[in-house]
């Protein structure tokens, strides 16, 4: 069987504690006085350490495989991480080790999905090019966006101290992203750069459906609809995903179509959504990270997207596939895991169901109608039918002068 990486959960709940931001604060900030970093060592980390994953997992493997003048080194929290890793034939070492610890301390580059978080509790990177390749491309209002008045003031200030997002290069997908990173991490707009995002280079590969579902028997023929809903707060109920998906599995009416259509229904839930005890059927499967590893592998061989507040639907517009989103309990995420852009708002409402009759007219006859103004607005003309991997490369070489 397929080793699986653990999941995140307990790391960045502890490296949110406000008392570790002094001294991490002084940490950094001194290490930047430091001439000891080397512009061909490029360190990798992703999901505070508990996950070989995402762009940065991508970009890892690009370096790899077409830049091997650079010297790519992976840390992560566990040694089961770092052993696969190893056996893939990179090189890895645990964060907390000596030899992940002076990796840290020379690495010229640090590259991270979620925070500089991803390389320890006291991230020892205070001096190299800071990289935010982050993880995706939403709509929900997070960081500074949440904040008004002395209170964004006095955060600002204390981030020019010390942030867990800090960065000296930012990336997005378009100019809507760039103004929208501008304003939520308040960074210069010289400072960001329209590369695209490095797991979308998996979208121009040929990705065949046995090598995405090695251990699930997938009947032939038949379309594959993937649901990937995102993460209920569990102050909205533990069994909030729960409900929508037995409402799913159990409406007959749906079974018809699945089975009038030739859909194979498959649920990825997010990552800390609890698991679902439902028996798979034959057109009804319920995966986890175990079956299906990577997002990109399951968005690059289904047909149609099913989705709600998740930003893997700006993803699968690449492919120009029909994309749907599903809202049915759309007052109450709103009401325990806050606001969203407006534009999420202008787009949904394209192709949205929110109850299961509404989906079931929606996938009579799917649309892609999304996928144009989703591109219009995520994918700048100038990547379009370009390697992000190599976008990213050539921004980071070219700022720090390899």
């Amino acid at each position: 069987m397929k080793q699986i990486l653990p999941i995140y959960s307990t790391p960045m709940k502890i490296v949110s504690r406000k008392w570790i931001w002094p001294i991490n604060a002084i940490v950094f900030n001194f290490l930047r006085l430091l001439p000891i970093r080397n512009k061909k060592l490029w360190v990798f980390g992703a999901h505070a350490g508990e996950k070989y994953d995402d762009n940065a997992r991508f970009m890892f493997e690009y370096i790899n495989s077409h830049h091997k003048h650079i010297r790519a080194v992976w840390l992560a929290n566990h040694m089961t991480t770092v052993e696969r890793i190893r056996n893939m034939g990179y090189e890895a070492y645990r964060i907390g080790s000596i030899k992940g610890e002076l990796i840290e301390l020379t690495a010229g580059v640090a590259l991270y999905t979620h925070s500089i978080y991803d390389f320890g509790f006291v991230p020892l990177i205070g001096g190299a090019e800071v990289v935010a390749l982050w993880h995706g491309v939403g709509f929900k209002i997070i960081y500074n966006e949440k904040y008004k008045g002395f209170r964004l003031w006095l955060k600002v200030f204390l981030d020019t101290i010390y942030t867990r997002t800090y960065r000296n290069i930012t990336l997005a997908t378009s100019q809507y992203m760039l103004n929208k990173w501008k304003d939520i991490f308040h960074v210069r707009s010289k400072d960001i750069y329209i590369t695209g995002q490095p797991r979308n280079d998996i979208f121009k590969q040929e990705i065949r459906l046995e090598m995405v579902f090695k251990e699930i028997a997938i009947p032939r023929g038949n379309k594959i609809v993937a649901f990937l809903p995102t993460y209920r707060s569990l102050s909205q109920g533990y069994d909030a995903m729960e409900k929508i998906i037995d409402e799913l599995y159990f409406n007959k009416s749906f079974s018809a179509l699945l089975e009038k259509m030739c859909y194979t229904f498959i649920v990825k839930l997010h990552p800390l959504t609890p698991k679902i005890k439902l028996p798979s059927r034959n057109n009804f499967l319920i995966i986890d990270y175990e079956s299906v590893e990577l997002n990109q592998e399951l968005l690059c061989v289904s047909d149609i997207l099913i989705t709600d507040y998740s930003s893997c639907f700006v993803d699968f517009s690449l492919q120009n596939r029909p994309i749907i989103f599903y809202t049915p309990d759309h007052a109450d995420y709103l009401r325990y895991s806050g606001q969203n852009d407006k534009l999420y708002d202008d787009i949904t409402k394209l192709n949205k169901a929110n109850n299961i009759k509404e989906l079931i007219e929606l996938l009579k006859a799917p649309s892609n109608i999304i996928c144009q103004v989703t591109n219009d607005i995520f994918e700048d003309p100038s990547i379009r039918n370009t390697c992000y991997s190599e976008n990213v490369y050539r921004v980071i070489t070219n700022k720090i002068g390899v």
